[in-house]
Formats: structure tokens, sequence, C-alpha cells
């Protein structure tokens, strides 16, 4: 249970999480009836229907119905590998994890797609079911000093695309997010009233159609997300009835959701959520997106008390990086400056290296070598594979002129 619960007898007895008709057991699928000793600031918006504890009921009723229509059609170009988890596999263990107030895992979630493509529907139904506990801050208000007092008793905060200001502190959102989804004590700032000290249970849903552009220099908040993407729009061919008939059968995505926490719980302390081919690929992304130098010297570096590296070549390589997986390109001095912060005892010296010329017509087939002092990195080497031939550096420098004038 959550800091929000309790049993005030102090009673010994299960995690429940109140239901429409009682309290739940969500790891056995027990239901008990209300019992006023039981406080609890939430409630999940739906039936609990003890028959749907048969797979084979369940499963021929969800299929049967919109539910598992809607979910067909919301993942159907996203195929994942035959022997492997789903998207939808994965978004039933997102509604457990959120439903059933579960946050060991300390994740949050991304959800991508184009417009009309399922995203609002999946949050307007976690919202329907958490009820008031479920909220839609805007990035610049949770940046702001007292932006955690609106998540105080919540359990579920989505930001979407709207609602990411430009004027948004993204540094302070960073370290919001981490801290939160991380499960640390949060003094959260209270207007006109006193600071308190809490745990917070809520969880962050990110809704857009592109990757977040958040920004974490040490490329931890990554991997605090889990990550989906919707690719089918039905911009135009909407079914305005579409969230009335999902919500209809609340009893279904209630036992669609204890299954997804059971998945998860049966894992044990090695729990983990499922690795889909989608969410590799954007994490991927958003590595690289939010972390963009870290990203490029954890692919193409390695720490070498002995390794020199000419810092336009380094320069050069990331600038070609960038270009490849499509990121903004950086100056070399900032590119610079961030590499001897991330990494503690790199320094910039000068040195005797290898200088590649092309003297013929700027053919790289007729370049030369040259030894001559140039500023290098002293405590890199190239990672295995990394190393830039002569006729790509000649290339590369060609391609970014202007960059490097």
């Amino acid at each position: 249970m959550g800091e929000d619960e309790e049993w005030r007898d102090n009673r010994e007895f299960p995690h429940v999480v109140p239901v429409d008709n009682g309290l739940l057991d969500p790891v056995t699928g027990d239901l008990y009836q209300h019992n006023p000793t039981f406080f609890s600031t939430r409630k999940i918006h739906a039936t609990w229907n003890p028959d749907l504890l048969d797979d084979d009921e369940f499963y021929t009723a969800f299929r049967n119905s919109p539910c598992g229509d809607f979910l067909d059609e919301i993942f159907a170009d996203k195929p994942e590998a035959d022997d492997g988890p789903t998207q939808k596999d994965l978004l039933q263990e997102m509604f457990g994890y959120l439903l059933f107030g579960d946050n060991r895992l300390q994740k949050g979630f991304v959800i991508i797609g184009p417009q009309r493509s399922g995203k609002g529907t999946i949050n307007k139904l976690l919202s329907h079911l958490l009820g008031s506990t479920a909220c839609a801050p805007k990035t610049r208000s949770l940046a702001s000093q007292f932006g955690a007092q609106g998540l105080l008793d919540k359990r579920l905060a989505t930001v979407t695309d709207a609602r990411i200001d430009p004027k948004t502190n993204f540094g302070d959102l960073a370290e919001l997010l981490l801290s939160i989804t991380g499960d640390d004590p949060q003094d959260v700032e209270r207007k006109f009233l006193t600071t308190i000290t809490v745990k917070m249970m809520v969880r962050f849903l990110l809704l857009s159609n592109a990757l977040p552009h958040l920004r974490d220099p040490q490329g931890v908040l990554a991997d605090r997300f889990v990550y989906l993407e919707t690719a089918v729009s039905f911009l135009g061919k909407e079914n305005l009835s579409l969230f009335d008939e999902l919500v209809a059968h609340n009893s279904l995505w209630l036992a669609w959701a204890l299954r997804g926490y059971q998945t998860l719980h049966n894992k044990g302390a090695k729990a983990k959520f499922s690795s889909t081919s989608t969410h590799e690929r954007l994490s991927d992304e958003a590595k690289a997106e939010m972390a963009p130098i870290k990203t490029f010297a954890d692919r193409f570096l390695v720490r070498d008390t002995n390794g020199v590296i000419d810092t336009d070549h380094i320069h050069l390589a990331f600038l070609d990086w960038a270009e490849t997986i499509g990121i903004a390109s950086w100056p070399k001095n900032k590119l610079n400056a961030r590499l001897r912060k991330d990494f503690r005892g790199l320094r910039i010296a000068q040195k005797v290296v290898p200088v590649i010329t092309t003297p013929f017509d700027n053919d790289p087939y007729f370049s030369t070598v040259e030894t001559v002092k140039r500023r290098c990195f002293v405590g890199f080497r190239w990672a295995e594979g990394k190393e830039p031939t002569a006729a790509q550096i000649v290339e590369w420098k060609e391609n970014n002129s202007d960059e490097l004038n």
C-alpha cells in the first residue's frame, strides 16, 4: 500500500485497493467488503467481476468487446518479434502498475504517435479509472516553486504536447521527474502553508507526437521511462463514441490491468517491464536527444589515461553522428567544455599527432599524413571500430566547413 493508505486498527492484511464494489487484492483477485477501518485517498472507478478470474472467460469477453478491437487497431502496424512481448503486453503492465500502485520499479511512461492515434483515449481511460487521483499539469507549473504541491495525493500526472511550455525550466523539470520517479522523499513547498516532506505516489505519463524535448546531460532520465508508440492515425475516421464504448466495459479493463500487475508481481525481486523492440528503439533515441554528449561518448570513446585524440576529429565525428540520427549539432568549444565537465580528469593539451592533408584538389584518395602539434584530448581513445579513416576525416571536413569556420 502507499503512504496514503492504511488500516486504522493496524491489522495485518494483504495489499488491497478500493474498487466500486469492495476492496480488491490484486495479487489473488480476492474481493473483500468495504471496511470503515481502511483509510485510502483513492478508488479505482470500476466494478470487480470475480468470474473474470477465469482466463478463458476473460479473454473471450475481452476479444469480443470494443476493448480488444481498440488495442488491435492502435498497435496494428507495430509488429514485434514473434517470440517476444508485444506493445499490448507492455501497455497491460503499465495499466496494472498505475492502477494498483506498485512504485518499486521507479518508472514513468512515454507514448508517442501522430494526432488521433489513440494516445488521448488511453489517457482518458486511465484518468476515468483513477478518478480524482489523476491530473494534467503544465510543464512550466511543475518546474515552479510550488509545482509539486499539485501532485500531492495524485497517482497519475499526464503531460501532453499542449502542456509543454517552451518557457519551462527543463533542468528543474528533469530533476523533479528523476527524484519523484526514483521514490526519493520530497520537500514539498505549499503556497501559504508549511513545507512538508513526503514520498509521492504519483507517476508520470508523457503524451507527444514525437519524443519530448527534455534535457538531462547525465543520461539518467531517459532510462526512467518506458516507451510505447501508436503509429496509426484515425484523423478524419474518428469514432466519436469510442470512449463511451470502452468505459462501459470497466470490469474488463480492471481484470486486464490486474493481469498486467500480476505479471510484474510474479517476477519477484527481479521484476521489470517487458522490453519490446519499439521500446528499445525509442529509448535509444531518447538518450541521444536528452543527453547527446554522453550518448556520443559512450558509443565512440573509451577512457584511457594514455589516449590522445585530436579535438577536431572528435568534433567532426560528433557532427556526423548528430546529422545521422537527426539531432542538433554543437560547436566545438561547447562540446569540449561538456566533455571535460562530464569526464573528470580529461584534459586538453598540445600533442604531436598525425594530421591528414589533401594537396590534390581535395581528393581524399590523394591525402597524405604529416605530424604536427595539435590541441588534443588526453584521456580518450577511440572505441573499437569507431576510429575514423583518413578519407572519412577529409569528407567530414568538406561536409562541415561552415561549422569549422
